[in-house]
């Protein structure tokens, strides 16, 4: 599924896949970093919120970023952060030894930060195949998510990029001592015998569903796409842009 144009941007900071060529500026689509050239055009193109624009979404509302932009689902076995209600959803494929993962983090964590009351991010899997521990890494995340929860997650998932450098197979079960409500044993078996790869597969089969050749990080903000590791302000304009579509919609409904 592609939006009906396409334009070149220039390179920014992401990894790709393997089949795809690091040097060569990539064409994506109209919807792929809307945020990034209306942000070009100064400070001036952001929408004007009301006050309380960042809001929980209210009970029996439609969720927004399922009618907007690429189509996405949201599974409900994912880990989360944010807004327990929330008006938009930043869905994040990313690779646990991925270098632009790792400099993309404050960036959420400061929109979060700001933001909290009415996004939530979701994390999805994306280990490309030329890291050699992301996968594993990925596999028991998974694993610790299941036994621990978000707050489990989150902290391992924390552990694992502060010690990029030094991810191996000794390091993923290293990170995971004395997580909230976690099995070590259990983790070693997972790490062992392959396990939770249907989650992963689950994951990237989103993303191919698409028809897009995309690297790591990638983030749907509610449907629209920006790839790589952006600056904030670029992740601020979509979500503003996101909010603002649901006020203006609301309003006009009135």
């Amino acid at each position: 599924m592609r939006a009906p144009a396409s334009i070149v941007l220039p390179a920014v900071p992401v990894a790709v896949p393997v089949a795809v060529p690091v040097a060569v500026p990539v064409a994506v689509p109209v919807l792929v970093l809307v945020a990034v050239l209306a942000a070009a055009c100064g400070g001036s193109q952001r929408p004007q919120l009301p006050p309380g624009a960042c809001s929980p979404l209210p009970e029996g509302e439609a969720a927004p970023w399922e009618s907007r932009g690429y189509r996405v689902p949201v599974p409900w076995f994912a880990p989360r952060r944010g807004a327990a209600r929330p008006r938009v959803v930043i869905q994040e494929f990313s690779d646990f030894e991925c270098p632009y993962c790792a400099q993309a983090r404050p960036t959420i964590d400061r929109l979060l930060s700001e933001y909290g009351d009415c996004v939530q991010l979701v994390w999805r899997h994306r280990p490309l195949g030329y890291h050699a521990h992301a996968e594993p890494a990925a596999r028991v995340s998974v694993e610790v998510y299941r036994q621990g929860g978000d707050e489990a997650f989150w902290r391992y998932h924390d552990r694992l990029f502060d010690d990029q450098a030094g991810l191996d197979r000794d390091a993923i079960l290293a990170h995971a001592r004395g997580l909230p409500g976690v099995d070590e044993a259990r983790l070693a078996e997972v790490l062992e015998g392959g396990e939770h790869a249907g989650v992963i597969a689950r994951d990237r089969q989103a993303i191919d569903a698409l028809d897009l050749e995309l690297g790591t990080p990638s983030f749907f903000v509610n449907g629209v796409l920006l790839h790589g590791a952006r600056r904030y302000s670029h992740f601020r304009l979509a979500v503003e842009r996101a909010l603002a579509e649901q006020y203006a919609r609301n309003e006009g409904g009135d």
